[in-house]
């Protein structure tokens, strides 16, 4: 239990890794520079973001947001973006998403 507190720790003091790591593959692409807004590379800009149309993941260290739609058509499938999502958006691996809420539930 204290090992994973104080790897946890580490990772909150050591903040958000830079685009360039996150993002080497280029899966995103930067639609708004404040807050830092992500869709898919393969997503229209005109398509709609809704919550209907998929789901928000919020970075809550920086603030970045992600929007992975339900259905996208490509080399990269939906489910593995949603996936991706959440990894980068989920650094605190050792307490779980009961501990830090990540995804944004706007209404």
């Amino acid at each position: 239990m204290i090992p994973d507190l104080i790897r946890a720790r580490k990772e909150r003091d050591r903040g958000p890794l830079p685009e360039s790591e996150w993002n080497k593959y280029r899966f995103w692409k930067k639609i708004q520079p404040d807050p830092p807004t992500y869709i898919p590379a393969a997503y229209p800009n005109s398509s709609p973001r809704t919550d209907g149309d998929g789901q928000w993941f919020v970075d809550h260290r920086d603030g970045k947001r992600l929007f992975a739609p339900n259905v996208l058509e490509g080399d990269i499938s939906a489910s593995v973006l949603a996936v991706e999502a959440s990894q980068i958006i989920d650094w605190q691996y050792s307490k779980g998403k009961s501990w830090y809420h990540s995804v944004d539930h706007r209404e």
